[in-house]
Formats: structure tokens, C-alpha cells, sequence
């Protein structure tokens, strides 16, 4: 089967490839937090002291400060740092209160205590606020802590605050010449950048909604993980990345085997591969019935994993370094140890979708907003549509055509045509579906009838416009990317001036389509965006959006066409036909040969009409959040009906701990919070039942 111009995503979840397996090389009862690699030398941080190894982590030797809990290790110079927490170190120990930093310029034969400057903890005089990252930057030492930013010009002997950042840091990193911190700012998080040394900073768009708990640097690519939250143990709910040193950044959604119950990730590390691209390692928290924690690789940016964990079986991962040719992975059990060539991602997990940074631009006349999101870099060819139908028409999609692929020439790599609006949206959600994604389109508003069959017009509110699965592109979106985003150099055509360069249109195609990807790319690496067949949009066909729009949609209700843009390979009137932005109306009925599409992935925040609040029409009962969690956690379930509701906690025996719900509830969705302070670090149950129906999941208590 060809595969140059396949646009699909097949996405295996966590496929544990099993010809090699990782190894513990040492500190087999030590809780490993850090690595830090200073000239022939490995240092890990750990839960007794500073240990570090001659021989690439094969043995390892104390290296001072015996009985500390190291929490973070930083080189700068001759000198090593380590950050000291007052507790058993994990990567939530920055939030509590610390003994401050040390500093060995031996390689850790002897150490000094550097606190004079940082802030002293409120409640205990002995110790220092929690020293949540230690890094070096233009000459300076920066330290971020929960009480603000404070740097150092002679490597920890004094520190001063930095008056612009009084808050919570959470993170922060460096990429070339660039300093990054993430901050919480009130009730919400914030992101600046520095590229003098900290002495002005702008705030970073990309960062301003989402608190970075770790991050991965290899060149320009970025890679963080993202929260909503910065309480303890928060789920990580999201991947940002960058891939321009952090100018612009997207979103990555993870997906992951059905049937793991996912808890989040832990840390992240990434290097490249034999392309140059880049490939990610992620330590990934499985809640399921070993409460183990995984390691997955990626090769499409944390949007789908392969599992390279063979042997290895530890309760978490602190952190992950990529160091010669293997990866480490600090644990709770120690260190251990693969090689990176025994771990790759599964080859059908690698994506040509193309990122697509959000931006603002004017749509006619209207200045519109969109937020970040993936396309496909080709037109879904004859072949991948192919593909997903056969599998589809096996999985409850009736009528899916076969559609066609071009004329004269014709091939499998040849964009498909002779499909309506009905069945590019159906074959949208059964890629999704194939590929274990959540699907996009419903059937109703309810959202809870997968639309398979049938010729339905769905509006707005019966679209998930949060789901990761695939879907049609909004007619701003596809214009967005046809004119270059945020990269866009102002060309008539999508790419260039020229049509005969990006296009196949009547004078250049001899009447027929061709191979997708044969012209040159526009400026984000799309192809055929100005002509080979026209691409059908999500939306309902209107003569202008309304102004200052966020993720416009397009009419709410049903109209009577759909839109379809760009060009194709039969009209000769191209200065019309294929200049950028220009767009046609049409029944969704309609299948002739000239109309195609392409796919996007993204969450969209921005909505073009309120939906109803609606009653559930299920009994269920969510995972807990945050998980694992301290000390508090929240419980979210659903009733369709009124009905006498009991939420309980068991521990491991079985005994219930606490009644959280015992009464005649409505209908509707009730959410539950549990205050675990007076209980200890562990795995707990919780039980619903209603009307006869019960329903018990895990969760975790870390103190």
C-alpha cells in the first residue's frame, strides 16, 4: 500500500512493544527526582542525598548532603545546585516549604547552604517558601519560588527579589535566547518571556491560560505540560508545544488505550529522530487495575503514544533525561534505564497533519479570531477514504459511498471526489472512531447519539466541538490556513502569486485531478489549497459573518447550502475562481467531481450560539478530580431521573471511611467534594448507587 501522501492518524494508544526492556541500574530503594548531567559526571537527586555515576548510570556513589530530600538538581558553570525540600521529595514538593539551596563546586564533595536574600517560609522561621525552579540564564541565576522571582549575580551567594513577579512561579525554562516563566496570576495562570536576561519581560499568549509543570527542550522544539490548576496532584490536562523557540504554541490532546484508566502525565523528555523530528518520551499515569505508571513515545507531538515500558514497574516517575544513548527515568523504585534505539513509535502513529497557530485575520471585511488547530497537509485521498469506509461499513455507517478517484489519470493517491456533505461528515467520525478518537458530529443536540447514518442537518449545538476526533473545517479556519496564518506573506493564491505553481486548475490539469502534493505547499506547508477540488467547510452557507468573532461557525440554524472553497482542475477562470477566500454555496446533497475536503483536529473555545442547558440522559459517574490528589478532590456525577442516591469511601478493606451523600436527589448533574485531611496517603474506592445501580472507581490520596 502506497503511503507518501496519507493523511490519516492511526492512533494504537499504549501498544507495549515488548523486544527489549528497561533496566534498574541502581538507588533500588531510593525515590529518584532529578538527573543532572556536569562533564563525566550523571548526578541524580533522591530522597537520602545526591548520588551520581562515572559509567553512564551502570553504579552510582553518594555525593553529599546523606539524608537530604533532593527535589531539583541545576548545573551552572563548576557549580552544582540542588534544592532541598523539608519532605519526602516528589514533583510536588515545591509547593511546601524547603531548606533552601545548596551549592558544590567539587561535583559534590562538599556543600554550601545559599539562602541569603530568599524569602523565609510564613509558617516555619527555619525554612525557606518552596523553590518550585532553579536554572541559569545570561550569567544570572534565576530561582523561582512560591512567594516570586529572585535571581543572583554570583552564582547563589545573594539573591534580590524581582519586583515584577510577586506571585506563585510555577516554571521556568529557556530556549535559545529566550527565558520562560509560568506564574499563577490570582485565580489564573500567566506566561511571560525575557530575552535580556530578565530585565524586561512580555507576556506570552500561548502560556497565559494553562500552568507549566514540566517541559522538554531539543533546539527550537518545546514541549510542556499543561494544567488548569496549580493544586497538588492536578491531572495535567494538555501538551503545549512550540516549534519556533516559543514564539507561537498549540495544543496537544493526547489520546490514549481504551480501557486505562488515564490519570495524566508526570514529566516529559524529547530529543529527535532519524528525520530530525521531534520525538517524545512522556511519563504517563495509569490509574488502571496495577496503578503503574507508563512511559509512552510520540512522534506526532503528544497526539498519540506507543508504550516502551517493557519490564519496567514502578508506582511513578519523577522525571526523564535523555543522556548519550539512553533514555533515565527517575522513579520511585530508583533509576532505570533503555536505549533509544529499542524505542520508537508504532510507524502508523506518525501524523502529516500541520499545525496551525491561532492568530487574527480578516475574513472579507471582518476581523476574526482563531484559536490553534491541526490540518491535514493533503485533500483525503481515494485510498484513505477507502480505508476508513471499509472499516466503517462494519461499525454501524449504512451508507458511506465509495466516492470516486479522479478522471484521466486516476489513483489512490488522487484526492476523492463525488461525495456530498453528508458523507464527509460521517467518514469524519468514523476516522475518529477507527483510530479510538472521540467522535465530533451527533445526531441531536443532546450529543449523545453518534451521527452514522442518514442525511441529517446537524446545527452548532449538536456538534463537541471539544472532542480530539477529526472534523470538517469552519470555513474561517480553512481561509485562515489557505492564506498562511500567522505566517502569511499576503500571496493571491494559497502560497504564491502564481497559480500554476500551487494549483491544478483548466489550463495546467488536462481536465482531470492529480496526485494531492504535486505543487508547491503554501507558507504553513498545506498543499492544493487553490485548486485541484473544491473542499467542502462545516458551515451553513451566509454572505458574511458578523464582526469580532472568536471561532465563528457560521449560521446556527439550517439553511439551505453548505459552503465548499478554494479551486478545482476544471475551471479556467482562476483569478476569480482561486484567489484566497473565495467561496461557493451548495447542497449538501450535491456529489460531483470536483468536491472534496480535507480534515482538521482542534478544540475550539468560541461559539456562534448559547445552547440550552440540558438534563443528562445517562446514569454516570465521572473519575475524580484532581487524581491523585491532596487534600481535597471532587466527585461528579449524573441522575436522569429523580432517585435515592448513596456516594460513599472505602479504603482497602472495604471499610466505609465517609458517607459524602445519603438522600433523594433531581435529576441532573451533582458534584461532591471530599476532604481527605484526616486520612492518610493511599488508594481509596468510591461507590455511587441509585435505583439499583452502582458504580465504584479509584482514587489516590497523596500527602
Amino acid at each position: 500500500m502506497k503511503t507518501m501522501m496519507r493523511c490519516l492518524v492511526v492512533v494504537l494508544g499504549l501498544i507495549t512493544v515488548t523486544d527489549a526492556q528497561w533496566v534498574k541500574t541502581g538507588l533500588p530503594n531510593k525515590n529518584v527526582t532529578s538527573f543532572v548531567v556536569s562533564g563525566n559526571y550523571l548526578f541524580a537527586g533522591s530522597d537520602s542525598g545526591v548520588y551520581r555515576s562515572t559509567d553512564n548510570g551502570v553504579s552510582w556513589v553518594i555525593a553529599g548532603l546523606t539524608n537530604k530530600s533532593i527535589y531539583s538538581l541545576t548545573v551552572h558553570g563548576a557549580n552544582l545546585f540542588a534544592c532541598i525540600g523539608n519532605k519526602i521529595p516528589s514533583v510536588w514538593a515545591y509547593a511546601q516549604d524547603a531548606e533552601g539551596i545548596y551549592t558544590s563546586t567539587d561535583n559534590g564533595i562538599n556543600w554550601t547552604a545559599i539562602n541569603n536574600g530568599l524569602p523565609k517560609s510564613i509558617q516555619y522561621p527555619n525554612l525557606f517558601s518552596g523553590i518550585t525552579s532553579l536554572l541559569p540564564y545570561g550569567g544570572k541565576l534565576f530561582a523561582g519560588t512560591t512567594r516570586g522571582l529572585y535571581t543572583s549575580s554570583n552564582n547563589g551567594a545573594s539573591w534580590n527579589a524581582d519586583t515584577t513577579f510577586k506571585g506563585r512561579i510555577i516554571q521556568l525554562f529557556v530556549s535559545g535566547a529566550k527565558l520562560f516563566l509560568s506564574m499563577a496570576s490570582g485565580a489564573s495562570a500567566a506566561g511571560f518571556c525575557s530575552k535580556d536576561s530578565g530585565v524586561s519581560w512580555k507576556k506570552v499568549n500561548g502560556l497565559t491560560s494553562s500552568y507549566i509543570f514540566s517541559f522538554g527542550i531539543n533546539e527550537n522544539n518545546i514541549f510542556a505540560l499543561a494544567a488548569s490548576s496549580f493544586e497538588l496532584g492536578v491531572d495535567i490536562e494538555c501538551i503545549l508545544y512550540s516549534t519556533d523557540y516559543g514564539d507561537n504554541w498549540l495544543k496537544t490532546y493526547s489520546t490514549h488505550q481504551p480501557g486505562i484508566v488515564y490519570m495524566g502525565f508526570t514529566t516529559l523528555a524529547v530529543t529527535k529522530n532519524e528525520t530530525g523530528n521531534a520525538k517524545l518520551f512522556a511519563g504517563i499515569f495509569d490509574g488502571g487495575d496495577k496503578e503503574l505508571c507508563r512511559i509512552g513515545v510520540s512522534a506526532n507531538d503528544g497526539m498519540s503514544w506507543t508504550a516502551v515500558d517493557s519490564g519496567l514497574q514502578v508506582f511513578y516517575i519523577n522525571t526523564l533525561l535523555v543522556h548519550g544513548n539512553y533514555l533515565f527515568a527517575g522513579t520511585d523504585s530508583g533509576v532505570w534505564r533503555r536505549l533509544l534505539s529499542e524505542m520508537n513509535p508504532s510507524p502508523s502513529s506518525d501524523s502529516l497533519l500541520v499545525p496551525v497557530a491561532g492568530g487574527t485575520f480578516t475574513a472579507g471585511t471582518t476581523p476574526v479570531t482563531i484559536s490553534s488547530f491541526k490540518m491535514d497537509k493533503y485533500e483525503v485521498t481515494f485510498e484513505l477514504w477507502t480505508e476508513v469506509r471499509t472499516w466503517a461499513l462494519t461499525h454501524g455507517y449504512t451508507d458511506l459511498v465509495a466516492g470516486m478517484n479522479g478522471y484521466n489519470p486516476v489513483g489512490a493517491n488522487n484526492p476523492v471526489d463525488s461525495v456530498n456533505w453528508y458523507d464527509v461528515v460521517k467518514w469524519c467520525n468514523a476516522r475518529s472512531e477507527k483510530d479510538g478518537l472521540t467522535p465530533v458530529y451527533y445526531s441531536r443536540s443532546a450529543q449523545d447519539t453518534v451521527y452514522r447514518t442518514g442525511d441529517l442537518n446537524i446545527n452548532v449545538d449538536a456538534v463537541k466541538w471539544t472532542a480530539n476526533g477529526y472534523r470538517l473545517p469552519t470555513e474561517a479556519e480553512w481561509e485562515f490556513a489557505a492564506k498562511g496564518g500567522s505566517q502569511s506573506k499576503g500571496f493571491t493564491f494559497s502560497g504564491s502569486n502564481t497559480i500554476g505553481d500551487v494549483a491544478w486548475y483548466g489550463t495546467n490539469s488536462g481536465g482531470a485531478t492529480h496526485i494531492v502534493g504535486t505543487k508547491q505547499p503554501n507558507e504553513l506547508g498545506i498543499y492544493d489549497m487553490s485548486g485541484n477540488v473544491f473542499e467542502w467547510c462545516w458551515d451553513w452557507f451566509s454572505m458574511e459573518y458578523p464582526s469580532g468573532l472568536t471561532d465563528p461557525k457560521g449560521p446556527s440554524t439550517t439553511q439551505s447550502y453548505r459552503l465548499y472553497v478554494g479551486g478545482n482542475f476544471g475551471v479556467r477562470d482562476f483569478v476569480i475562481i482561486f484567489s484566497v477566500g473565495f467561496r461557493l454555496s451548495s447542497n449538501p446533497t450535491n456529489r460531483d467531481n470536483v468536491s472534496g475536503f480535507r480534515c482538521v483536529q482542534g478544540s475550539q473555545v468560541g461559539t456562534a450560539v448559547k445552547s440550552e442547558i440540558r438534563k443528562p440522559q445517562t446514569f454516570e459517574m465521572t473519575q475524580n478530580y484532581p487524581n491523585p490528589f491532596n487534600p481535597s478532590t471532587t466527585i461528579r456525577y449524573s441522575l436522569p431521573s429523580m432517585a435515592n442516591v448513596k456516594l460513599a469511601v472505602y479504603d482497602l478493606l472495604g471499610r466505609e471511611i465517609a458517607t459524602l451523600v445519603n438522600e433523594e436527589q433531581s435529576e441532573g448533574w451533582k458534584e461532591v467534594q471530599w476532604n481527605a485531611s484526616g486520612f492518610s496517603s493511599g488508594i481509596y474506592f468510591y461507590q455511587l448507587q441509585t435505583n439499583g445501580k452502582r458504580e465504584i472507581r479509584k482514587m489516590i490520596l497523596m500527602k
